[in-house]
């Protein structure tokens, strides 16, 4: 059974989780936490050691996986009530156009709108 150190590794690797480098980068994750637990838990840590350990993590993790991409849009908001309005329509150049009204099959017959009858009212 794969620890979940051996499944982020593989994630991050984009390897099978049994592959020598996942196995390897698995394991100086679970050093590195052992690290970070000792010293939340108030035991003395070599620094050095655990600097050593995070640039050995980050010489096996792509640069790619380190990048954040954030994205922010706008929001309107209903002056009367404070909720969101819906996000704005699309450019008018992206917009498709609507198609071709489709005929009634053969065997629908169309009925006539009844016409209202005044009766004299006003």
């Amino acid at each position: 059974m794969s620890s979940r150190f051996d499944r982020l590794a593989a994630a991050l690797l984009n390897l099978p989780v049994d592959a020598d480098n996942v196995v390897l980068l698995a394991a100086l994750k679970l050093q590195h936490q052992a690290m970070v637990e000792g010293l939340v838990a108030g035991r003395s840590v070599d620094t050095a050691e655990m600097i050593n350990v995070t640039e050995a993590i980050n010489k096996f993790v792509p640069a790619a996986q380190n990048t954040v991409q954030l994205t922010i849009q706008p929001v309107t908001l209903c002056g009367r009530c404070r909720e969101a309005v819906g996000p704005e329509l699309p450019p008018a150049a992206e917009a498709r156009p609507s198609p071709p009204p489709s005929k009634p099959p053969v065997n629908v017959v169309l009925l006539k709108q009844p016409q209202r009858s005044n009766n004299g009212a006003p």
